[in-house]
């Protein structure tokens, strides 16, 4: 993904801000990644005098997009995911999810005459516990994160290992020119698996049942085709059970007996 060609010849740009890319496109060159002092990661961008060529322009790899090149493939989109390590924004991020709502408390009393205002003020004792329990307002995630008893500070230990998926259920990318080779290696099925399934039911199904069983296998393998022989079979066979069923058969009317293997 590329960005850009902005400036002159797109001041209208979304990302244009002061006649400048607020994306700070184009990149700097880099021989390698590197966190600044500020936590921003920099990607390594080499100068390789590649480039593509973009509404007439020609954008080499500083306007690249930074990008998840195995997240892209499994989900055939752009997909970044990077890694922030300004431990401002991890604080920003915990105090904005814990902090909850905004509240106030007020208070209505006397206003204090003119005739007393030379006298000494009594001392205004302030209770912020009461304060909090009088104005808080439990809000619904809030009390959900409360009812399951989800700590978020002081846990031991501080990292937790999640798991991305399932034992022996790992997401994995098929590629269609390749599709020999996964069912060469038992990756994937073929379609043996619904002949075999035509063959156990064509014995004891029913006609309906054989009739209901056609469409849904069609529809769920669309690349799947009969040949010309099997599908004639098939055919005679159908004929052959509904003429059995009025005392005919088929070499009555001249037709070729169905396939052994279907009786």
């Amino acid at each position: 993904m590329m960005h850009g060609p902005y400036g002159a010849v797109t001041l209208k740009a979304s990302c244009m801000k002061g006649d400048k890319c607020s994306k700070k496109f184009p990149k700097k060159f880099n021989q390698k990644t590197f966190l600044d002092e500020n936590g921003h990661v920099h990607y390594r961008r080499r100068d390789t005098s590649v480039s593509a060529t973009r509404n007439k322009f020609q954008l080499d790899d500083s306007y690249v997009v930074p990008y998840y090149r195995d997240l892209l493939r499994a989900f055939q989109a752009h997909i970044n995911v990077e890694y922030y390590g300004w431990s401002m924004l991890i604080k920003y991020l915990f105090k904005y999810i814990s902090k909850g709502t905004d509240n106030v408390f007020a208070r209505v009393s006397r206003a204090i005459s003119e005739s007393s205002t030379t006298a000494t003020p009594s001392q205004h004792v302030i209770d912020e516990i009461q304060n909090y329990v009088e104005g808080r307002f439990i809000c619904a995630h809030e009390a959900y994160w409360i009812i399951l008893k989800i700590d978020i500070h002081r846990r031991e230990p501080v990292v937790q290992i999640l798991a991305v998926h399932l034992e022996d259920m790992q997401r994995i990318t098929f590629r269609d020119q390749d599709r020999a080779v996964y069912q060469a290696l038992g990756l994937l099925s073929d379609d043996k698996e619904w002949e075999i399934a035509f063959e156990e039911v064509c014995g004891s199904a029913t006609p309906e049942e054989l009739r209901f069983l056609f469409p849904t296998y069609s529809f769920t393998i669309p690349d799947y085709h009969l040949n010309d022989d099997s599908l004639q079979g098939y055919t005679l066979y159908e004929i052959e059970i509904i003429l059995s069923n009025c005392g005919k058969s088929l070499h009555v009317f001249g037709l070729p007996p169905p396939p052994q293997d279907l009786l």
